[in-house]
Formats: structure tokens, sequence, C-alpha cells
């Protein structure tokens, strides 16, 4: 290697894009019993809710770009 990698960073004009990915994939993991187990069930509850209403927040975002 030429060089030694001091750091990385996400280009900010990508975030509406890899946001919802992200959501998908902890959405697809709290889906699975196995890796929230230790959580109660009204936190597994929470988590499903909190989730959901950040998909519809970044959808809005998403849409607020979105000429009428």
């Amino acid at each position: 290697m030429h060089f030694t990698p001091k750091g990385w960073s996400i280009e900010r004009a990508g975030l509406p894009r890899i946001c919802p990915d992200v959501v998908g994939v902890i959405e697809m993991i709290a889906a699975d019993p196995w890796p929230f187990r230790h959580m109660h069930g009204r936190d597994r509850d929470r988590l499903a809710a909190l989730l959901g209403e950040l998909r519809m927040t970044l959808q809005a975002l998403g849409n607020a770009d979105q000429p009428a």
C-alpha cells in the first residue's frame, strides 16, 4: 500500500439514497427474533414503531425535494 488510510467519510449527497437501505437492513434484523432475543416484547414493538416512523420521515423528506 502506498499510503496509510487516516479515516473515511460518506458524501452527504448520498445519504437520501443510503438511509432507507440502512432502515431496511435494521428492519430485516429486527424481524428475526434471535438478534433481539433479550429484549422484552414491548421494547421490540417500540423498535418496530420507531423504524416505521423513521421510514415515513425519510419518505417525506425525499418527497420534499420533488416538485408538487
